[in-house]
């Protein structure tokens, strides 16, 4: 890749290369897009002499141009296209990456509904073999086949309205009640509260709150720590805890809070402090996967137990902690994790 890679820092252009996939990023000012044009196009060119001479080619059909943005700002924007030899690419409404559909407003609308109709179809597949299936088997095969469709870069969902989320959501709930066997009108919070399945909006929480704390632990690729600071006050204040970030400031909360450098830190701040100093994690413990399972217990007390609950659960002494063996790994060099041990009553500090 080292070809490719000084082409496209020769033209100033960030890139990301995948095994059989280059993507482009460029960002730009409407008024200046036809300068935006023409240093794509430069480079594109380049590639294409560049795989001409290596006895490759720059295939045209499969490449595909996405313009991003507020939709007034890129309304402004005139005549973007892209000349690949003697195809011309426009841009289009949406674009798959990753298994990821992403569309020209960064909505995931049309994401929300393939997962959803991808999450509904094991269920139906489920919901025919369901009288030969124990509760606990069942329970498995809801986990693997639908909830692993739901959480599939559920962490791009930050920040979008319940209604987008809903079709998720709505999966969720067919897989409960076809776990337990429930009528339609059942109601759902119960049945998931049951299973210990948090719902789409609180897994999506949990997501980007393990991509924080694996970011300042050196678990994450450099490209996310960059995005998050630590907060840093001018002055001695009781607040000051040393462990909180910096939210940064943004003008539109349809595409800036969503990022993460935004949701991330705002997330990571309402959680209590013996959390985020990793005071609750033992030191012989593997670090991301404690933190999982604390976290987990968590959100489950937040999500169905209520505020009461939260702080009793913050409050138990002593905090039991129980060993289970996993195989080694290069995250866990003693190759045991441990997560918490739960019971039905807690330990109410004196």
């Amino acid at each position: 890749m080292r070809p490719l890679e000084s082409i496209l820092q020769k033209h100033d252009i960030n890139y990301h290369f995948y095994a059989d996939d280059t993507q482009l990023h460029l960002s730009f000012d409407p008024k200046d897009s036809i300068t935006a044009v023409n240093r794509l196009n430069r480079c594109l060119a380049d590639i294409r002499s560049w795989m001409s001479d290596n006895f490759l080619k720059l295939n045209a059909d499969k490449t595909e141009l996405l313009l991003i943005g507020n939709p007034k700002r890129v309304s402004k924007v005139q005549s973007f296209q892209l000349a690949v030899g003697d195809a011309v690419v426009r841009p289009s409404a949406s674009a798959r990456n990753l298994g990821v559909i992403f569309d020209d407003t960064l909505s995931f609308k049309q994401f929300c509904l393939k997962s959803a109709s991808a999450a509904t179809f094991h269920i139906r597949s489920l919901s025919r073999i369901r009288s030969h299936l124990s509760h606990d088997l069942t329970r498995r095969l809801c986990t693997s086949f639908v909830l692993s469709r739901l959480d599939y870069c559920n962490s791009l969902l930050a920040g979008l309205p319940k209604c987008s989320l809903r079709p998720l959501q709505l999966a969720q709930n067919m897989a409960a009640r076809l776990v337990f066997k429930a009528r339609k009108s059942c109601h759902i919070t119960p049945l998931l509260k049951q299973l210990e399945w948090l719902p789409v909006d609180k897994r999506i929480e949990e997501k980007v709150l393990k991509i924080v704390y694996k970011s300042q632990n050196g678990l994450c690729p450099s490209y996310f720590s960059d995005l998050l600071n630590r907060k840093v006050h001018s002055r001695s204040l009781r607040s000051t805890d040393g462990h909180s970030l910096v939210v940064p400031f943004f003008k539109l909360r349809t595409v800036g809070d969503r990022s993460f450098g935004s949701v991330g830190p705002r997330l990571w701040n309402d959680l209590p402090l013996c959390y985020r100093d990793g005071s609750l994690i033992r030191t012989d413990a593997d670090a991301g996967t404690s933190f999982s399972a604390l976290l987990r217990s968590y959100l489950e007390a937040a999500c169905y137990s209520g505020r009461s609950t939260v702080s009793s659960f913050l409050n138990a002494v002593p905090l039991v902690v129980r060993k289970v063996g996993c195989p080694k790994r290069t995250e866990s060099p003693s190759g045991s994790v441990f997560a918490i041990e739960k019971f039905s009553s807690v330990m109410i500090r004196a």
